[in-house]
């Protein structure tokens, strides 16, 4: 196996004499026992689980508090929406109505106009 590593200082060479081996500085050698050892301070599968299981506590109850938070800003805004939308058909009730009176004293004058009538009044 090379041991050796090849440092191209700027861009690729164009041919072999540009490149310099440098040697990679530290090798690894193979660890022949591969068994297991306790490292002491770790903590044992058991702490693990204990863990992961506070973990997943809270995730769920970071998660149920944000989605609760949001399901009641958006029914605060619902309510709100529900508000807005009687008044806007309170106004669109009131907007009818003056329309109608409009048009009544609008046909209303030009009946009297048609007929005459303010040129019989004399001032």
């Amino acid at each position: 196996m090379d041991t050796k590593a090849i440092v191209v200082p700027g861009e690729a060479p164009e041919s072999d004499e540009e490149t310099h081996e440098i040697p990679i500085g530290f090798t690894f050698k193979y660890i022949k026992n591969t068994s297991g050892k306790i490292i002491s301070g770790e903590a044992t599968e058991s702490d693990d689980d204990e863990c992961n299981e506070s973990l997943r506590t809270d995730l769920l109850s970071l998660t149920e508090g944000t989605i609760n938070a949001g399901i009641q800003e958006l029914m605060g805004i619902n309510k709100q929406l529900v508000k807005s939308e009687l008044t806007v058909q309170e106004a669109a009730c009131q907007l009818r109505n003056a329309s109608a009176r409009w048009n009544e004293a609008s046909s209303a004058l030009f009946q009297l106009i048609d007929a005459n009538f303010l040129n019989t009044i004399k001032i």
